[in-house]
């Protein structure tokens, strides 16, 4: 994933741009973020 056009979008519009690119619900990403701070 291309990191350095995210840094300028807000949340939800990562959260929409990891929907297109992954083709994953905004549920799903939002467990795997939520997963990912766990660590």
């Amino acid at each position: 994933m291309e990191y350095q056009k995210t840094e300028n979008m807000t949340f939800s519009e990562r959260i929409k741009d990891m929907e297109m690119q992954t083709n994953e619900t905004e549920d799903d990403i939002l467990a795997y973020i939520k997963a990912q701070k766990g660590h």
